[in-house]
């Protein structure tokens, strides 16, 4: 499984795998949308693309890397070695270089 190299691929990847839950109804940027990202998260907390949000015509993509198996998607990675694998990520760090 390769990493996603984009916002938009993992959007399209989790509408492909039917994770994202998409609200089409017009809803209000300020209560309204924070109100159902938070019940959202606490019946499966699955991510969120509301696609009429009132005073803006760009969708709003919410609590996208909320779930593990979401995360270990986008890195290219199985969600039982995702741990594992940020633990060697963050010891393999290079030293930082300062420069003038």
């Amino acid at each position: 499984m390769a990493a996603l190299t984009s916002f938009r691929d993992l959007i399209d990847a989790l509408k492909r795998s039917g994770t994202l839950r998409t609200v089409s109804r017009a809803v209000d940027p300020r209560y309204e949308l924070i109100a159902v990202m938070r019940a959202v998260q606490k019946a499966g907390n699955e991510p969120l693309l509301f696609g009429n949000v009132a005073g803006t015509t760009a969708p709003v993509a919410t609590n996208i890397l909320g779930r593990r198996d979401v995360l270990a998607m986008a890195l290219g990675l199985e969600p039982r070695s995702l741990l594992p694998a940020l633990v060697a990520q963050e010891a393999a760090q290079l030293e930082p270089v300062t420069v003038a």
